[in-house]
């Protein structure tokens, strides 16, 4: 290829839209999925927000929870699966 052939591919990528830049109106929906789920989170119970965190955030397994909390890991997992079910109602009532 010459010069003016690179010059003119260089330009062409300026102007084909990079999937991986988000528009504003994504960044937005983002944002206030994150504030809906925050809040549903807030309405959880303590032990509930603690299984959470634990496993999504600390990524702990369900038996490493449950040495923390006191409980079996099958307890565990019930905590998560209610949680979880908890979370999804409530997010589909805010939507």
């Amino acid at each position: 290829m010459d010069s003016e052939e690179d010059g003119a591919e260089e330009e062409l990528n300026d102007h084909i839209p990079d999937d991986r830049q988000e528009d504003a109106f994504s960044l937005c929906l983002k944002s206030e999925q994150k504030a809906l789920l925050t809040k549903a989170i807030g309405e959880l119970g303590e032990r509930d927000r603690q299984v959470l965190a634990l496993y999504y955030f600390e990524e702990l397994t369900m038996k490493e929870i449950g040495v923390v909390m006191g409980v079996v890991e099958s307890r565990v997992s019930q905590m998560h699966t209610s949680a979880v079910i908890q979370l999804r109602a409530k997010l589909g009532k805010m939507q």
